[in-house]
């Protein structure tokens, strides 16, 4: 779960570590479900870096990457390290100008990392066993506003469906992406490759078949430019018919 509240213990806390081990995750191969969320996270960021690390004590296990190799990561992880204490998103603009990264080998050494933004990976017990992050060569904010997903299915005129949820409310704990089902991807009855859904109030947005992910600053321009399928072309204003 990529959560929003976590617990204030400290890295080397017993019951965090037993937690985080007792998922049997440290040391384990690659897999292709946290491939494909660090490429997500890339992706929707337009980051080059990206990754999946859970941390054991002050050592940092990468279990997945996008754009360096794992001899780029340290052991000793500064960013995460920092990060994983956070309640929510912790972003770095400019790891040169910040006193606690200056130095670090990801910033001085061949990555030549500038930026970093980095959700915890939280249980539902709110124990933080990781971090998912993006990072890249240049200074920069996440400065977007909405995030955007384009669907393969279109109705019976050919126009394509497509959803958009505020940028703040991709971190909401209701907002959930799935890419497997019982331990298995995504069949095309339930929404290969992506499904999304956010639950707001009484009602929902879910967008099936999601293609790609696009953060913008306007709607402006996206298809009927108010905010989704239903709004531009049947004059909804409230999600799933409530």
């Amino acid at each position: 779960m990529i959560g929003v509240t976590q617990d204030a213990t400290t890295l080397d806390d017993p019951k965090r570590l037993g937690v985080l081990r007792s998922y049997e995750i440290l040391d384990t191969p690659p897999e292709l479900a946290f491939d494909r969320l660090a490429k997500l996270a890339a992706q929707i960021c337009g980051a080059p870096y990206a990754a999946s690390a859970f941390l054991d004590g002050s050592r940092q296990f990468i279990k997945s990457k996008v754009g360096f190799t794992y001899a780029d990561a340290p052991d000793q992880p500064v960013f995460c390290c920092q990060a994983v204490h956070q309640s929510g998103l912790f972003i770095v603009p400019d790891a040169t100008h910040d006193e606690r990264f200056a130095t670090d080998p990801l910033v001085t050494g061949v990555a030549q990392v500038r930026f970093y933004a980095g959700m915890p990976l939280v249980t539902m017990e709110g124990h933080a066993l990781g971090m998912l992050c993006v990072l890249d060569r240049i200074p920069r904010q996440l400065s977007k506003e909405f995030a955007v997903f384009y669907c393969a299915d279109v109705d019976e005129d050919g126009v394509p469906y497509y959803e958009s949820i505020a940028l703040a409310d991709c971190y909401h704990p209701q907002t959930i992406m799935a890419y497997e089902l019982n331990g298995a991807p995504l069949d095309i009855s339930h929404g290969v490759p992506i499904r999304l859904r956010f639950e707001r109030q009484l009602g929902y947005k879910h967008a099936k078949y999601v293609t790609k992910i696009e953060l913008v600053e306007t709607l402006s321009g996206i298809a009927g430019g108010k905010d989704g399928y239903w709004e531009d072309d049947q004059g909804y204003e409230w999600y799933a018919g409530i």
